[in-house]
C-alpha cells in the first residue's frame, strides 16, 4: 500500500512538473510572439517613415522643377517683348 501511495505521489509530481514546464515554454513562446511583434511594428513604423521622408523630398523635386520652368517661360516670354518677335 505504501509503494502504491509513493508511486502515485510521484506520478503527482512528475505531471506537475510537466505541467510547470509547459506553462513555462507557453510563457516564453507568448513573450517571444510579443517581442517579435513590437519589432515587427518598429520597422514597420520606420518603413513608413522612410517613405513619407521620399515623398516629401519628391514632392519638393517636382516644386523646384516647376518654378524652374515658371522662370523659364517667364524669361523667354520677356526675350519675346524685348526683341519683338
Amino acid at each position: 500500500m505504501e509503494e502504491e501511495e509513493e508511486e502515485e505521489e510521484e506520478e503527482e509530481e512528475e505531471e506537475e512538473e510537466e505541467e510547470g514546464r509547459k506553462a513555462l515554454r507557453d510563457m516564453a513562446i507568448y513573450w517571444n510572439m510579443r517581442r517579435n511583434d513590437s519589432k515587427h511594428m518598429e520597422e514597420e513604423e520606420e518603413e513608413e517613415e522612410e517613405e513619407e521622408e521620399e515623398e516629401e523630398e519628391e514632392e519638393e523635386e517636382e516644386e523646384e522643377e516647376e518654378e524652374e520652368e515658371e522662370r523659364r517661360a517667364e524669361r523667354h516670354s520677356g526675350i519675346w517683348l524685348f526683341t519683338g518677335i
